[in-house]
């Protein structure tokens, strides 16, 4: 099951952080989806960046084994950041 903890452990603190205050943020995260299957969870979600940019956020976890098979953020720091971005 994927926790807060394995969300943590792929990111730093600072990442994890703005992370976690754009998704308890209404004007910054615009949108929302999980799609459940029986064998993964797909995420998909809209956030407002620090500046007026919207960046699409997506991840599939695969609960079979219990792993996070692939994430996306169109976002600047996605691309050079070693880990998740926010």
């Amino acid at each position: 099951m994927i926790t807060r903890a394995s969300i943590r452990s792929l990111c730093n603190s600072a990442s994890y952080t703005r992370g976690l205050e754009i998704y308890r943020n209404e004007d910054k995260l615009l949108e929302f989806q999980v799609e459940n299957t029986e064998k993964e969870a797909l995420v998909k979600a809209t956030v407002k960046g620090s500046g007026s940019k919207c960046y699409r956020v997506k991840l599939k976890y695969d609960k079979e084994k219990d792993f996070l098979d692939s994430i996306y953020c169109e976002c600047p720091a996605f691309h050079t950041y070693t880990g998740l971005c926010k």
